[in-house]
């Protein structure tokens, strides 16, 4: 199924030219581009977090196969995808990893451009959410006040820890999420990798309810993308009209302007001319 705004092929998305006249709002832009081109496309789900919290631990198990690296050093440099059964899986590098920051534009421009859903990972024994962290979350869940229907937390590396510490990160989270009014909504799963590759396990792994959402979405994607093209246009129409009224304010006001230099000028003129006629 298509997005019906998309299906009119002759409509030219320019843009330079919308980011050049709103550039506060080129991040939309950006993902309206996405959509405009990729209506059709199978959804893309990101996984987005701190360096070896277990994001490609996690998207292999989701895949099935050790597509995505994994390492205790730094290994996902840029943004990575793999398709599997519908779905277009996207690894992005660690949040917080690179003192150049270039990382970070890269986990976000993935996270917020090319994703349909994101799933926000954090290792349960670091504990609570960091600063940095809720930091980048809030700022994905600016882009979109929907930002409910787009992320889900989860918590990674469940085997790691005893029940009783894995119950009292996931209470932590949940508290930090609810001090956050665009976060509180988001749900969150505890999942073991580990776990889910070994088939004695796997029903200890927590993975069902991931497995479930990404269902979940596949079904839901054209619907999801016409919602989001909705929220996202009337918000950059919003701007536009903004944009306008300011250049009609500063019209007038230049208009204004010329028309006092005219009568100081026509003023002029008539007492230079009075003074003349007056020799």
């Amino acid at each position: 199924m298509c997005v019906p705004v998309l299906e009119t092929r002759r409509t030219v998305f320019d843009l330079r030219r919308f980011v050049a006249t709103v550039p506060t709002s080129e991040s939309d832009l950006r993902r309206l581009n996405y959509i405009h081109r990729n209506g059709e496309a199978p959804p893309r789900i990101a996984v987005l977090g701190k360096y070896n919290h277990g994001k490609s631990a996690l998207l292999n198990a989701l895949v099935g196969i050790d597509h995505f690296k994994v390492a205790d050093k730094r290994q996902t440099l840029a943004i990575s995808e793999y398709e599997h059964d519908g779905v277009v899986w996207v690894d992005t590098p660690g949040l917080d990893a690179d003192p150049t920051e270039s990382d970070d534009r890269e986990a976000r421009k993935a996270a917020f451009e090319i994703a349909d859903f994101l799933f926000l990972v954090h290792q349960v024994t670091a504990g609570e959410l960091d600063k940095y962290e809720i930091s980048a979350y809030m700022q994905l869940a600016n882009q979109d006040r929907n930002c409910r229907q787009k992320m889900a937390l989860v918590l990674t590396k469940i085997d790691d820890a005893d029940p009783a510490e894995v119950s009292k990160v996931e209470n932590e989270c949940r508290a930090q999420l609810q001090n956050n009014l665009e976060l509180r909504e988001l749900d969150i799963m505890s999942v073991s990798a580990v776990r889910y590759r070994n088939p004695d396990l796997r029903g200890q792994s927590g993975m069902d309810d991931v497995f479930a959402e990404v269902e979940r979405l596949k079904a839901d994607t054209a619907a999801r993308r016409r919602r989001e093209w909705s929220r996202l246009t009337d918000r950059v129409l919003i701007e536009l009209r903004e944009k306008r009224n300011d250049i009609q304010g500063e019209i007038r006001e230049e208009k204004h302007r010329l028309d006092d230099i005219e009568r100081r000028l026509e003023s002029a003129a008539t007492t230079l001319v009075g003074q003349l006629q007056g020799r």
